[in-house]
């Protein structure tokens, strides 16, 4: 048998976590005493598997003992007289010389005799045990109890934490104050003197600003939003000697400043020869500006050199359809976008010289110098400015790969061409983009067209006092796409019939004129076709009028001559008694003409102007200034009035 090896079996030093407050401390469980230990011990012990082994046991021995008696009375012992068992008792086995055991008659009542007093000496120790408290103590294994739940407990503990942290807040937030009023105190009494560093810091704020060596140098270009010109734009910052804290050193073609002047003129006007006027919110650089002036005027430079640079490269490689006429000259950019009308784009700068060009003919005419202020169009040099500032965005910000494994940057259109299967053309379409120029010249096209729109329905609208025009522009337009509405109204009869419309669409070279009755008439940027469709819409509404008016008054119209390519329009009304005719006359320039045929004692009130007589019945033209009414239709009320009578 091997030898046993002594384990020992030790506690844990720690004991378990048996709760943890919500500020992080941690309650353990306590350790148990050794009664509850012993307790605990003795309650895993079966005694019922030890009586069976014990029972065992005694039966070995008493077996054991047996044979130890049998063997020594053979080796010459005397061996004590054999009782001869009594008939009524079962004899189990033979004897010791046939080798096999015999069972005593006596042996079951010895073996009871012997558990029995087992048991009455384990019952002896159990009442000494429970008697006497020396011996134990029979306590009960104490089990982890389960934390009390108490909803008011919690709650205060909750209340108790949100108190602390209100605290901490409030102490905060007054040092902050405390610290703020100091600093205020501190300013009203002497002003923060500004030194280098701090100037520094608020440049970098602001400004890229990296450290090469010994030196500061700064970056003013566009590179970082998808910019790609080549001009460096690169500037020193250094340590001012005189009052200046800090300097910058930028370089000598952006010490000027640089603007975009867009401007539309007409062909009799000559723009070359014209001086450099600055823009009325822009002025010349002094030559001790702050240095957050000079950067800003330098990446302006900068942003106008790289826009002009960008529309002469396209002005020069491209071929614009529509455009007949584009020079570049120097820094000036000549387009003939409409025959007699021409938009020039140039570079312009203010410098010293041109500063004293602007004082030395500060002197002029305010009328010269506002003549001049009108060359320049803000509308289009925002559109530019902002074009650009588009083409930098698409730039950079690329749109995401659908699926992740397809090329960067291509649009879901492109994407949809092999699905869809798109056409050779269509492909062509999709790669196809305009460029800066051919944008702008098209909102410049847009611009002069819907100018001209406005100017000539202006017009109509001080020469035509009957029927009322009225315009109403659609606040929602688009840079080349913009549509007025024009209403035709006659005062005073707005109830008797609809008052008669016009849909006008502005496009880029084209205005698409709808009318009421639904048709569409296109036409050019010559503003005399749009007039002449104008004109005969009024014609059409003085027709209506007359039609609609018949009808009140129990008037027959008999006939009627309109067509869409006719300038003038007639009609002709009978009277209810049939004995009265009047046929009326419309077409352009406020033509109206009236003539009446009637009875002679009607024709008196008519006054026609030259009276004929035919078969009883006389006619003539109406001098129609001397009918009283205050429009057209007001004064054709009149005279059927006169005539029904």
């Amino acid at each position: 048998m091997a030898c046993s090896v002594l384990v020992s079996v030790e506690a844990p030093q720690e004991y378990s976590v048996q709760e943890m407050t919500y500020d992080g401390e941690e309650v353990l469980q306590p350790p148990p005493t050794l009664s509850e230990n012993l307790v605990r011990l003795a309650s895993k012990i079966d005694f019922a598997e030890a009586d069976d082994a014990a029972e065992e046991e005694e039966e070995e021995v008493t077996v054991k003992g047996e044979k130890g008696r049998k063997g020594g009375g053979a080796r010459g012992r005397p061996s004590l007289p054999r009782l001869t068992p009594a008939p009524s008792l079962h004899l189990i086995g033979t004897d010791g010389a046939g080798g096999q055991q015999v069972q005593y008659p006596w042996e079951n009542v010895r073996s009871k005799l012997r558990s029995a007093l087992n048991e009455c000496c384990v019952l002896l120790d159990v009442i000494k045990v429970c008697k006497e408290n020396k011996y134990m103590v029979l306590d009960p294994v104490k089990e982890s109890p389960l934390p009390d739940f108490k909803p008011i407990a919690q709650v205060m503990a909750k209340k108790r934490f949100i108190k602390s942290a209100n605290q901490i807040l409030v102490a905060g937030a007054e040092r902050l104050r405390i610290a703020q009023v100091e600093n205020s105190r501190g300013a009203m009494r002497s002003p923060p003197v500004a030194t280098f560093h701090m100037e520094l810091l608020k440049m970098r704020q602001n400004w890229k600003l990296k450290k090469a060596g010994n030196t500061i140098i700064g970056d003013l270009s566009y590179r970082s939003t998808g910019s790609r010109f080549g001009q460096s734009g690169r500037f020193e910052v250094t340590k001012g000697v005189d009052d200046e804290t800090i300097s910058v050193m930028i370089p000598p073609e952006l010490e000027c400043v640089n603007f975009i002047q867009v401007s539309l003129q007409t062909a009799e006007k000559t723009v070359l020869g014209q001086a450099p006027l600055l823009p009325s919110n822009m002025e010349p650089l002094p030559p001790h500006a702050p240095w957050q002036q000079k950067l800003e005027f330098a990446q302006s430079s900068i942003f106008c050199m790289e826009l002009f640079s960008q529309l002469a490269r396209e002005a020069v490689k491209q071929r614009i359809p529509g455009i007949t006429h584009m020079v570049v000259v120097g820094d000036t950019i000549t387009i003939t976008i409409f025959p007699g009308t021409n938009l020039v784009i140039a570079l312009r700068q203010a410098s010293k010289k041109n500063e004293a060009e602007a004082t030395g003919t500060s002197s002029t005419s305010s009328a010269e110098s506002s003549a001049k202020n009108e060359l320049h169009n803000h509308v289009l040099e925002h559109s530019l400015h902002q074009l650009l500032w588009e083409m930098h965005h698409e730039a950079s910000y690329l749109p995401l790969p659908h699926p992740t494994t397809s090329p960067v940057g291509m649009p879901k259109r492109r994407r949809l061409a092999g699905p869809e299967g798109f056409s050779l053309p269509s492909l062509l379409e999709l790669c196809r983009s305009e460029t800066l120029l051919e944008q702008i010249v098209k909102q410049a096209k847009h611009w002069v067209l819907r100018r001209q729109t406005l100017e000539l329905i202006d017009s109509m609208a001080e020469e035509y006092t009957d029927p009322c025009i009225t315009s109403h522009w659609n606040y929602h337009s688009s840079s080349t796409e913009d549509a007025v509405r024009v209403n035709l109204t006659s005062l005073g009869y707005e109830s008797l019939s609809r008052s008669s419309y016009v849909l006008i669409k502005v496009e880029t070279e084209t205005l698409k004129c709808i009318a009421k009755d639904g048709r569409i008439v296109n036409t050019s940027y010559e503003p005399l076709e749009l007039r002449e469709f104008l004109e005969s819409q009024i014609a059409y509404h003085h027709l209506n009028a007359v039609h609609h008016l018949s009808k009140v008054m129990n008037w027959n119209l008999i006939s009627n001559s309109f067509t869409a390519e006719a300038k003038y329009c007639t009609c002709t009304l009978l009277s209810p008694d049939g004995l009265a005719k009047v046929s009326i006359r419309a077409g352009p320039y406020g033509v109206y003409q009236v003539g009446v045929e009637a009875p002679q004692e009607r024709m008196k009130l008519a006054r026609p102007l030259d009276p004929y007589s035919i078969d009883g019945k006389a006619g003539g033209s109406v001098d129609w200034e001397r009918v009283e009414g205050r429009n057209h239709v007001a004064r054709l009320e009149t005279l059927l009035a006169t005539l029904t009578c």
